[in-house]
């Protein structure tokens, strides 16, 4: 989808341009710059020098980080584009795609999948934003329902984020195989759970709340393949499940990059 796609690239695209406008404090440009600006009038040979001598250094680090603006370009775009064309959510293809990059830029391996899940939940909650718009304007939202997840869906990604920070990048990755299985089945056996019951009281959406919440947090996701069958099955009409579940992607997406922001500012290489 288009608009998939868009999102993605341009959530991308505003980090590469972060990227882009760091450039000139890279202590790599800086430094050499700087030795040179220290030189007194009359000592233009020492300056000039200087930055000839820098000037291998200087163009491999704008290479470097310019090289790794064109790879996350292309790994959102490659996201949004994956995830439009199967019809699943941006955190299941997110997680796999940033694993590649963050292993390209030689982050030590601990943190891989710590980082690439958290990094996925903070690029949701854009796309959760404007999911949520979109489907609020068309009133297909039921907004009841939202306010009745949201304490749990809060407990429940703040507890998934804590989960993960004691788990190691092995067991996490794990843990998105085995999902990324659970959810490429039920692709394949392309049935929704069958409307049984009505929607739940406030115990009962606090606890579905808390482990949506959860597993979301602890792979990287918006919540969407678990929030819209339980809500189908909750014999909410499908277009209505969907909208609420983008709405309910945004305080999981929040959450869950909040907690691992958290988590990660006590982990250390």
């Amino acid at each position: 989808q288009p608009g998939i796609v868009g999102e993605f690239a341009a959530v991308h695209a505003s980090a590469s341009l972060v990227v882009i406008g760091m450039l000139p404090f890279s202590p790599a440009i800086c430094r050499p710059v700087q030795e040179a600006a220290a030189c007194t009038d009359g000592a233009d040979a020492r300056a000039f020098a200087a930055l000839r001598r820098a000037a291998p250094t200087i163009a491999t680090g704008i290479d470097g980080m310019l090289q790794d603006v064109i790879l996350y370009l292309m790994g959102g775009a490659a996201a949004g584009l994956l995830a439009g064309l199967f019809g699943v959510g941006g955190g299941t293809i997110l997680v796999p795609v940033l694993l590649v990059l963050f292993r390209h830029s030689g982050m030590p391996e601990q943190l891989w999948m710590h980082m690439a899940i958290g990094t996925s939940l903070a690029i949701i909650v854009l796309n959760a934003i404007s999911s949520t718009r979109a489907h609020a304007r068309r009133g297909g939202v039921r907004w009841e329902i939202v306010w009745r997840l949201l304490p749990g869906i809060i407990i429940g990604t703040w507890t998934g984020a804590f989960v993960a920070d004691r788990l190691s990048s092995g067991v996490l990755a794990l843990i998105f195989a085995c999902f990324l299985v659970l959810v490429g089945l039920q692709m394949l056996a392309a049935r929704q759970p069958k409307p049984q019951r009505q929607v739940p009281g406030n115990v009962g959406l606090l606890g579905a709340g808390g482990v949506i919440g959860g597993v979301s947090a602890l792979v990287g996701i918006g919540g969407g393949s678990l929030t819209v069958p339980f809500l189908t099955w909750c014999n909410v009409a499908m277009p209505q499940a969907v909208a609420t579940s983008a709405a309910a992607g945004l305080p999981i997406a929040l959450a869950g990059a909040i907690g691992f922001v958290a988590t990660g500012l006590q982990m250390s290489p």
